[in-house]
């Protein structure tokens, strides 16, 4: 459970709050895994397919509001996005499917809770403090 309780981390979307163009979730997505994969990380091109995946769930999130609000409730949709598409994806990939239902439910729940956390207020909070400025 451990990698689930921080999993929100991993999805932070700051340049979002300044970079409000369709696409740019998936490109950040896109380029903070392919980091990690040119400096030698451990699981290799599969980090590069979860970071596609978790773009494009942070796509549909803004693109629910249709690019025109950049709030709290895009971010939430996003994090809603990005959350359903990495464990439907990690569903097939790690094989939860082999596991009882009731604990694949609770794998699948823990994660939304913290990414909300993470997306919602870091990056809103970011957003404001450049607002300021």
């Amino acid at each position: 459970m451990k990698f689930y309780l921080g999993s929100g981390v991993w999805r932070l979307l700051y340049q979002l709050c300044f970079i409000r163009k369709a696409g740019s979730a998936t490109i950040e997505k896109y380029l903070q895994p392919s980091l990690k994969f040119c400096t030698g990380s451990q699981f290799g091109l599969s980090t590069l397919i979860s970071g596609l995946i978790q773009g494009f769930g942070s796509e549909l999130g803004f693109a629910a509001t249709r690019y025109k609000r950049y709030d709290w409730l895009s971010l939430i949709y996003s994090a809603i996005g990005t959350t359903c598409l990495s464990f439907a994806y990690e569903y097939f990939k790690i094989g939860y499917y082999a596991f009882k239902p009731e604990f694949v439910f609770s794998i699948a729940c823990c994660p939304l809770p913290f990414c909300i956390l993470f997306l919602c207020c870091s990056s809103q909070n970011y957003y404001e403090s450049l607002r300021q400025d």
